[in-house]
């Protein structure tokens, strides 16, 4: 069986769309993101990341104790 090579995937021209979006009227600072940008955007995300790890393991430990709490009442009720 021959093998065939990937169709080529069209590019995307950025030149075209940033005219584009000018003539549409879109102030050009607008369309350009700093490195500080990503920098605040990466320090948000990693914030919210981190906030949630924290309420996944409180949400651990909360069931776990109340697995804990269960099984104890069980064995009081068994002979």
């Amino acid at each position: 069986m021959a093998m065939t090579a990937p169709a080529p995937v069209a590019g995307f021209d950025t030149l075209s769309y940033a005219r584009r979006l000018k003539a549409a009227g879109v102030d050009e600072a607008q369309d350009v993101s700093t490195k500080t940008d990503l920098d605040g955007l990466e320090t948000r995300i990693d914030k919210r990341f981190s906030d949630f790890e924290v309420r996944i393991v409180r949400l651990v430990f909360a069931v776990a104790a109340g697995q804990a709490a269960l099984i104890v009442a069980l064995l009081k009720l068994l002979p």
